[in-house]
């Protein structure tokens, strides 16, 4: 459940996120090591590329090696840094972040994490900070987070209801 406020709630779960997305429930939680270490981990990417250490990464780059290359484990790890920057732990930039090049170096790390569970946490982390931020000098007029669960969810659950206290699914 996303407690947003005192009396604002919105019931969602890890087993739901499964439930819409068909992602892996069970395994080791997201948990992302020190700034330096997933920079490096993006500068190894783009050294890859044969770019700069300090290069900004686009998606559409990705996707492009993606489509050049022979289908490896390289594309396949390419592939997994889009779908969680674009999809499941989306940013507002256009940029591949540190965050996506760390978690995408190792396809072992990616098939243990629990992602359901990680999308659930960005989604509440979203939500809330949202909800902090909708009002005063600068109102957030977004919610970053995996949109496509979003999308789906509402129609498709069983007994949604919407009022002014709670979204429940």
């Amino acid at each position: 459940t996303i407690d947003i406020s005192e009396n604002k709630k919105i019931v969602i779960t890890p087993w739901k996120v499964k439930t819409i997305l068909g992602v892996l429930l069970g395994g080791d939680p997201l948990q992302l090591p020190d700034q330096d270490i997933m920079s490096d981990a993006l500068a190894d990417l783009a050294i890859e590329l044969d770019l700069p250490p300090k290069s900004d990464i686009t998606a559409s780059r990705l996707i492009e090696e993606i489509k050049n290359r022979p289908k490896d484990w390289t594309t396949v790890r390419y592939f997994i840094m889009v779908i969680i920057n674009k999809m499941l732990l989306p940013s507002t930039g256009l940029y591949i972040r540190p965050k996506d090049a760390w978690i995408g170096s190792d396809l072992n790390k990616v098939a243990r994490i629990n992602w359901s569970k990680a999308v659930f946490d960005a989604l509440c982390d979203s939500v809330v900070l949202w909800h902090k931020n909708k009002t005063g000098p600068r109102p957030q007029t977004y919610i970053r987070c995996c949109v496509a669960f979003l999308v789906i969810s509402i129609p498709y659950l069983p007994n949604h209801s919407i009022s002014n206290d709670a979204l429940i699914f």
